[in-house]
């Protein structure tokens, strides 16, 4: 059985490699202690700028932990410090939940890792 250990240590900035090799730069991530029948265990969700526009017209996508794994994601050691005009913007709208105070939408974020 694979470790997949490092999904619980995901932090914002941090750079994955998706199954097809695409990098992904982490916006965003919550870990959460999740207690059901059974022993506690670490959901994650991390979030990324969006890649194409959808119906939601956000600039972000979650994945949770498990959506990493099914989808081949892997760590790379690489990370970025998110200091950029839009990499506060896009924080905004992801930690800001009013989607009538979005400053962005997924047009604006294509080309953004």
């Amino acid at each position: 059985m694979p470790n997949h250990s490092w999904i619980a240590r995901i932090r914002k900035g941090d750079v994955l490699r998706a199954g097809s090799g695409l990098l992904r730069v982490v916006r965003h991530v919550s870990h959460s202690t999740v207690k059901w029948n059974g022993p506690a265990h670490t959901r994650t969700n991390v979030y990324f700028s969006i890649k194409h526009c959808s119906w939601t017209h956000r600039c972000y996508t979650v994945y949770t932990g498990n959506d990493l794994v099914q989808m081949g994601y892997r760590p790379t050691r690489a990370r970025v410090k998110l200091r950029k005009k839009i990499d506060r913007i896009i924080e905004h709208d992801i930690t800001n939940r009013d989607r009538f105070d979005q400053k962005l939408t997924c047009c604006d974020v294509e080309s953004v890792s």
